[in-house]
């Protein structure tokens, strides 16, 4: 079954979730997992359920929850249950066993190849030129979308996750070639730029603002 057609507003969206889920998350075994949490993917987005099938895809299951405590809410440690639908963990209040369904705590990261071809598809980039798209970068935080017609030739198009924890590594990564940096954020707005050398880039910086 093809995904669901993304509208301006959902494309938004998980580009935020896409921003989101550059977070680390410990599971249950000490792994660390890139992603965003069930309990924030379906209680802190408007993304449809059908949309979060197609372009979401579970990683993992997260270590610790946000357990309800009084007004609050108090990270607990989950262990896994003879069901395996749910997770287990002790009450902060009540210091009994409680439960979790595993799709709360499952943690989420968006199709990242799938995403970068929407936005590949809105550049107008053509397939051939699309083959950084499964390499992403500096620690899966840089992909080159391909090349792109801005005005009368062709540039390379490359798209940063969590740009303030990698810009350093960013601008080592491109001064040590020649060429000019242009960096704009995603739809809507398309536009803070600098530049740099002689040959020209354009970087797209997840925006849902």
């Amino acid at each position: 079954m093809l995904p669901m057609p993304l509208s301006t507003r959902s494309l938004l969206e998980l580009l935020d979730l896409f921003e989101r889920s550059s977070q680390s998350i410990s599971d249950t075994a000490g792994q660390r997992l890139r992603g965003v949490p069930g309990w924030d993917v379906f209680h802190n987005t408007p993304l449809s359920a059908r949309e979060l099938a197609d372009w979401t895809e579970c990683v993992g299951y997260a270590g610790c929850y946000p357990a309800p405590c009084g007004d609050e809410r108090v990270p607990v440690e989950l262990h896994e249950d003879s069901d395996p639908t749910r997770y287990r963990y002790r009450c902060p209040e009540t210091f009994r066993r409680k439960s979790v369904a595993a799709t709360e705590v499952a943690v989420y990261a968006v199709h990242v190849p799938m995403l970068l071809h929407v936005i590949a598809d809105l550049l107008d980039v053509p397939q051939a030129l699309r083959r950084g798209i499964e390499s992403p970068l500096l620690g899966g935080h840089l992909w080159k979308v391909g090349k792109a017609r801005i005005g009368p030739a062709l540039t390379d198009v490359w798209f940063v996750r969590s740009l303030a924890s990698c810009i350093d590594e960013l601008f080592r990564h491109f001064t040590s070639r020649p060429c000019r940096i242009r960096a704009s954020s995603c739809p809507p707005a398309w536009g803070r730029r600098t530049s740099y050398g002689r040959r020209e880039a354009t970087v797209l910086l997840p925006c849902t603002t």
